[in-house]
């Protein structure tokens, strides 16, 4: 995994897995409509860059504040966070069973 950089500091990448999730889902982090709603996209970041630097939420929400004002992007976080979500065992083993448990195109008689 790379390095992702916040308020121009570089901290290893996560790894991205069940307890990981779990704990986001505890701060109300939902990631099933975060691509549909974009302020769903926040608090995942938040707890994204909570682990990252092994802070606080709201550490981690001044951290981001402080990168998007000193001229840093959401996606340059974004990216450290999609690249984790698609090196993630969990995540390609979820994407798998989900495709298994998708309807075919047959009809059942």
């Amino acid at each position: 995994m790379k390095n992702v950089t916040i308020n121009n500091k570089i901290y290893p990448n996560i790894y991205v897995g069940f307890n990981v999730m779990c704990k986001w889902a505890k701060m109300g982090v939902d990631i099933s409509s975060a691509s549909d709603n974009p302020m769903q996209a926040f608090p995942m970041l938040q707890a994204y860059v909570a682990e990252v630097m092994k802070t606080t939420p709201e550490k981690a929400g001044d951290a981001i504040d402080a990168h998007l004002a000193n001229g840093g992007s959401f996606e340059d976080i974004a990216e450290g966070l999609t690249e984790a979500f698609n090196e993630s065992g969990f995540f390609q083993a979820l994407n798998k069973s989900e495709k298994k448990a998708s309807p075919t195109d047959k009809e059942e008689k």
